[in-house]
């Protein structure tokens, strides 16, 4: 029944963008918003994304799901720019159908280039389940996108097997606690020591580290204390509409230094 509904998806404009900010642990500013997918079907109400993302990456639907996730995303960024707003990142999460298919970084430069946005103000966030397949394929793929100035975050760190391996291989600018991780530190279990061991891991090789679901102010000191670069989660927001979270970023925003290139189609691809 979701899958025969979540066809019409997309053209019966049922999709809409949460965003969920991202704080600047030092400073305690907001640096960048994830942009999180939304269903709300007309018969069957607000839908969560566990429920029916799976289903768009087994059918293959994830794929224009994702090319106008990247789109109304990459809209917004233009729109809140020509509204004053200070220079800020989005990002978005990428699924593994789409990082494998062919035409995936084009599909992206032609995005930004037809919305008009920097590559420097887009992040895409890619899951560990990505990477099982064709590194090759997939390191071409990332190596392309960094070249013209997204960066790169790879998310959920750490529930992966064979994790390490991937910060060897990829150009990951970025690394994302899980939040199970985080999760732990107030209960004082293994958690808190491997966060720890993340954070040094990460900013050893020159990545910035980011802890999602924060939920408590002793989770929020403790990553204050270990460097942890980067924050989200309940504490500090939850996911809101675009007119609920604009207060928010407008009084407190962090301008982000874009040095993005830009460059033509046939110039990189």
């Amino acid at each position: 029944m979701l899958e025969r509904h979540l066809r019409y998806a997309i053209f019966g404009q049922e999709l809409e963008l949460y965003y969920q900010p991202i704080i600047n642990l030092r400073t305690k500013k907001v640096i960048i918003v994830e942009a999180l997918l939304r269903w709300r079907n007309p018969q069957l109400g607000m839908i969560p994304p566990c429920d029916f993302i799976p289903i768009a990456e087994n059918n293959g639907q994830i794929i224009p799901i994702g090319h106008w996730v990247l789109e109304m995303a990459c809209r917004q960024i233009k729109k809140w720019s020509m509204e004053a707003f200070p220079a800020f990142k989005v990002a978005v999460n990428v699924s593994y159908r789409q990082l494998q298919h062919p035409e995936f970084a084009q599909t992206v430069f032609d995005i930004l280039s037809r919305t008009n946005v920097s590559p420097c103000l887009l992040e895409l966030e890619i899951t560990e389940s990505s990477f099982s397949d064709d590194v090759t394929k997939i390191k071409n793929t990332l190596d392309r996108l960094k070249e013209i100035g997204l960066s790169i975050a790879i998310d959920d760190f750490g529930t992966g097997y064979t994790s390490l391996s991937y910060l060897r291989q990829y150009p990951f600018d970025k690394l994302k606690i899980d939040r199970s991780f985080i999760g732990d530190i107030s209960q004082n279990l293994n958690g808190k020591q491997i966060t720890s061991a993340i954070i040094s891991l990460a900013h050893s090789l020159n990545m910035k580290v980011l802890a999602e679901g924060i939920e408590n102010d002793k989770e929020l000191q403790y990553l204050i204390e270990e460097h942890c670069d980067e924050g989200q989660g309940y504490l500090i927001s939850h996911p809101k509409a675009v007119d609920e979270i604009e207060p928010v970023l407008f009084s407190n925003i962090e301008t982000t230094l874009c040095r993005g290139n830009n460059v033509q189609p046939d110039e990189k691809f």
